[in-house]
């Protein structure tokens, strides 16, 4: 099927868009102004856009604690997406699973123990390319710096 990318109506994101070279999808916008129920088209993102704000003082508005670096957020969010798509039940007074449960990904919550337990070297997992084995050995840049220096482990593999 076609993939749909779901928005609201920032003006950005159309300019973002039209510099894209594949643009393979369907572009669908909600304004920001609709209720933000379960029916919402950008229900999920917006639920995960409010857990994240709770769960992060990086991410909380008006704040000193926000992250200076990109690759810094992003190593955060890295960890609670597994926190919320492993770990964490879908509800907090009614057990029903995790969202890796719900889709069939995972067969029961993982522990944090099990998280750290095993660490998955980019060279062992497939698939690991592009931004992601970037963001795994610290090469995003962030604008604001001018000479952003990712650290070099010498000794350590």
């Amino acid at each position: 099927g076609c993939v749909v990318l779901r928005s609201d109506e920032h003006q950005a994101y159309p300019r973002a868009i039209r510099r894209l070279r594949d643009r393979t999808f369907i572009h669908e916008q909600t304004s920001s102004k609709v209720a933000r129920t379960t029916k919402n088209p950008l229900f999920a993102v917006n639920l995960s856009d409010l857990l994240i704000r709770h769960s992060s003082a990086n991410h909380k508005r008006e704040t000193i604690a926000f992250s200076k670096r990109r690759q810094s957020a992003l190593y955060r969010l890295a960890i609670w997406s597994v926190w919320r798509n492993y770990v964490k039940d879908r509800s907090v007074n009614r057990p029903r699973g995790t969202p890796a449960e719900a889709v069939g990904i995972g067969t029961r919550p993982i522990s944090v123990r099990e998280v750290l337990g095993r660490r998955c070297f980019p060279w062992r997992v497939q698939g690991v390319r592009g931004w992601l084995a970037a963001c795994y050995f610290g090469r995003i840049g962030t604008r604001a710096i001018g000479r952003c220096v990712a650290h070099e482990a010498r000794y350590a593999v």
